[in-house]
């Protein structure tokens, strides 16, 4: 089920919301067709995003994730731009 539209400045103005045993997912994001981000059928965020973001597309206190997918050395990677709009980068090795 989808709603759209706050009618006050209080409301959420959109929800996603699942049914039980639902099996597709909540949400897809998608790029020329490729899911890029998705919520699966139990609520869990999934990011499918394996190429670096320019800079440019990051506003001010804005981040970014991507995965390393490097075999052997995996590693959630993080870009953000701080309150001053300098970038910093950092990653996170998995196991």
């Amino acid at each position: 089920m989808l709603h759209g539209k706050a009618a006050v400045v209080s409301d959420v103005a959109l929800i996603a919301e699942g049914i039980s045993g639902q099996t597709a997912d909540i949400q897809q994001a998608r790029l020329n067709g490729a899911i890029t981000e998705r919520v699966g059928p139990a609520g869990y965020r999934i990011i499918k995003r394996i190429v670096v973001p320019a800079d440019a597309d990051l506003g001010v206190s804005e981040l970014a994730l991507w995965l390393d997918n490097t075999p052997g050395a995996t590693k959630v990677m993080l870009k953000a731009k701080d309150s001053a709009g300098t970038v910093r980068t950092g990653s996170v090795p998995l196991a």
